[in-house]
C-alpha cells in the first residue's frame, strides 16, 4: 500500500510538468501554423487578384473583390483571419491606392501591382500555457495581368516577298527562279534555306539566301517538249524565324508568292 500511494504522490507531482509539456507543444504549433496560414492567404490572394481574364461573371479578376477575399479565407480558415486588406501601386516605393475594386487607378501594360495584406490573432486555447496573444500580419504583391497579348512563335516569320521567273536556252532549256525573303517587319532575311519543287519530274531545288535575302533556284535540262513549268516553294528554313506561307506575297503581282510558273522561250503557255 506504501508503494502504491508513493507512486500516485510521484505522479501527481509529475503531471502538471507533463501536461503543460504536450500543451506547450500543441500551442507553439498552433502558433506557427497561424503564422504560416497569414503568409500563404496573402499569397494566394495576391495570386488570384494579379491572375488574367475575369472571375467567371464578367468582373476582371483585380476587381473581383469578393473573391480576393475569399481566396485568402480559404486558405487561412483554421487561422482566424481578422481582416484583408487589398490596395494597388505601381511598383515598391510608390503611393498605393487603397479599397477595392481599384477605381480609377491605371491598369497598363502589365506595370500595376495589387497588394494583399491579411492579419490574424494569435490566443493561447489553454491558459496553463503563458503565451501573449500575437497578432499576425502578411503583406504580398503581385504585378497584374490585365492584357495577355498572344504571339507567334518564333517571333517575326519569314516569307517570300517576290518571286521573278526567267527561261533560256531552247533544246533543252534551263528555268531560273530568282525570289526575295522578307520578315513581317520588311526585313530581308539572311541565311535562309528555301526549298521548293518543280512541276516537272518531280525535280526539286534548294538555295540560301545572300545579305541582300534573295537566291535563285534553277532547273536545267527541260526537255524542248516541256512549254512551261511551274516552281512551288515548300519550305523555309531559318535558326531564328519560322516560314509563315499565308504571307507570302509578290511585288509585281506575276505569282502568288508561292509558285510561279515559267514559259520556255518563245511559248507563251503559262
Amino acid at each position: 500500500m506504501k508503494e502504491k500511494a508513493q507512486g500516485l504522490v510521484e505522479f501527481s507531482l509529475v503531471l502538471p510538468l507533463l501536461l503543460m509539456l504536450i500543451f506547450g507543444i500543441i500551442e507553439f504549433g498552433r502558433l506557427l501554423f497561424v503564422y504560416a496560414a497569414v503568409t500563404t492567404a496573402s499569397r494566394e490572394a495576391a495570386r488570384y487578384g494579379s491572375a488574367g481574364g475575369d472571375s467567371g461573371s464578367g468582373v476582371l479578376r483585380y476587381e473581383d473583390c469578393p473573391g480576393i477575399i475569399a481566396a485568402a479565407n480559404r486558405v487561412g480558415i483554421l487561422a482566424n483571419i481578422a481582416s484583408v486588406g487589398i490596395a494597388y501601386d505601381s511598383g515598391p516605393g510608390t503611393t498605393p491606392v487603397f479599397g477595392c475594386p481599384p477605381g480609377s487607378i491605371e491598369i497598363e501594360g502589365g506595370r500595376t501591382r495589387i497588394v494583399v495584406n491579411v492579419s490574424a490573432n494569435y490566443q493561447p486555447l489553454v491558459p496553463l500555457v503563458n503565451i501573449d496573444p500575437l497578432a499576425f500580419g502578411s503583406e504580398s504583391a503581385r504585378t497584374i495581368f490585365s492584357n495577355i497579348e498572344v504571339g507567334r512563335y518564333p517571333p517575326n516569320p519569314a516569307h517570300i516577298a517576290d518571286l521573278e521567273g526567267s527561261a533560256s536556252g531552247s533544246s533543252p532549256w534551263d528555268a531560273s527562279v530568282l525570289l526575295l525573303v522578307m520578315d513581317e517587319e520588311g526585313d530581308v532575311v539572311e541565311n535562309a534555306t528555301v526549298s521548293g519543287g518543280w512541276s516537272w519530274a518531280n525535280k526539286s531545288g534548294s538555295c540560301m539566301t545572300t545579305a541582300s535575302g534573295t537566291c535563285t533556284i534553277t532547273l536545267t535540262g527541260i526537255p524542248n517538249g516541256q512549254k512551261s513549268i511551274t516552281l512551288t516553294i515548300t519550305d523555309i528554313i531559318h535558326v531564328e524565324k519560322a516560314y509563315d506561307p499565308i504571307a507570302n506575297s509578290d511585288l509585281d503581282g506575276d505569282s502568288n508568292g508561292t509558285e510561279i510558273c515559267i514559259n520556255k522561250p518563245g511559248e507563251n503557255d503559262c
